[in-house]
């Protein structure tokens, strides 16, 4: 537990000094409101982290102590330094790797100038007809393996009640992933007597926070890199649904942030209209807007639809302003 402790005490605290050195230096309107009025909630946050810390811990020991306790049983060594360095040293293994997976199924998260590089000139040395191959047993039946061997030696060496509450654990999460697969084909079905014509059409609206128009595949971007995870583009399903669909080249939004734009997408009125020109609006300023705004959300509800807004962060402001849908389930506005 020290030794897993200690790497990810580590990254907690190279985390927030690279935050810090990052935001050193940035003076503008948000970072002034950020200080002035929202500093504690900011700190608080960053503290909220150490959860998730907390929770990286137990998995990560989870994981760890079967290897630390079988390299220890064959080492010549048994003193508690080497112990903690053993654990420091496979978390960082463990880390390591998690890494390389986000690389190879999210490679946008990651700068190319830290990891990208050496990544796909180790990722694109295998012959092409081989990497889905090497991929598979690298990301999929390693792990996979791993975990099955980590289970059965904690069930051997566990005592027999653990056991039996650890096959109930196994049962609930088993069922809790196979439910989602059984229930998907009952989605979406027909009442009898219904027909496709007298069922209104679904409305989803999808909205990506920072994604310019000009860098999709649909708009004629390419992008440097056409090899590994680039190879169909940047935004292939994009691409697919708009060739099928009507497209408009010329949509432009009447501010350049996401929090006014949307309330303006929500409500068909201009910022100065509907009051909202700034991302930290008072009350007052809320409340007006309500007085003023008819969102599209309340108004497809007294049409009979469901309406809910899902999302990330940056949907947080439909905690900050009411936009008329029913269910909200965003993180908060930090």
């Amino acid at each position: 537990m020290a030794g897993v402790g200690l790497f990810l005490a580590m990254q907690f605290a190279y985390s927030i000094w690279e935050l810090a050195t990052l935001s050193d230096g940035m003076e503008n309107k948000f970072s002034a409101l950020a200080r002035d009025k929202y500093l504690s909630f900011l700190i608080s946050q960053n503290l909220l982290v150490l959860l998730a810390y907390a929770i990286l811990a137990v998995a990560a020991v989870f994981l760890v102590l079967p290897m630390v306790t079988v390299w220890t049983r064959r080492s010549k060594s048994e003193k508690r330094r080497w112990i903690l360095l053993r654990a420091c040293f496979l978390t960082v293994l463990i880390h390591g790797f998690f890494l390389l997976r986000l690389a190879k199924t999210r490679p946008y998260f990651l700068s190319d100038a830290k990891l990208g590089n050496w990544y796909y000139k180790l990722l694109d040395w295998p012959p092409a007809s081989w990497q889905p191959a090497i991929s598979m047993l690298l990301f999929v039946v390693f792990p996979v393996t791993v975990l099955l061997w980590v289970i059965q030696w904690h069930f051997r060496t566990a005592r027999p009640k653990a056991r039996w509450g650890g096959g109930v654990i196994s049962l609930l999460v088993v069922g809790i992933a196979i439910f989602p697969m059984a229930s998907k084909g009952k989605s979406g079905t027909l009442k009898a007597g219904t027909t496709v014509k007298e069922k209104p059409w679904n409305v989803l609206i999808v909205a990506s926070d920072s994604l310019r128009g000009d860098r999709l595949g649909c708009s004629g971007y390419k992008p440097a890199r056409s090899d590994g995870p680039a190879a169909p583009g940047v935004s292939p399903v994009i691409d697919s649904l708009a060739g099928r669909s009507t497209r408009f080249e010329r949509c432009y939004t009447p501010i350049a942030s996401t929090f006014e734009s949307s309330v303006s997408f929500m409500g068909s009125q201009f910022p100065h209209t509907h009051g909202i020109c700034q991302m930290y609006p008072d009350q007052a300023t809320v409340e007006a807007m309500e007085r003023k705004l008819v969102p599209a959300a309340s108004v497809m509800e007294k049409a009979g639809y469901d309406t809910a807004a899902i999302g990330d962060w940056c949907a947080g402001y439909y905690k900050v302003v009411p936009l008329g849908f029913k269910e909200i389930d965003v993180s908060s506005f930090d």
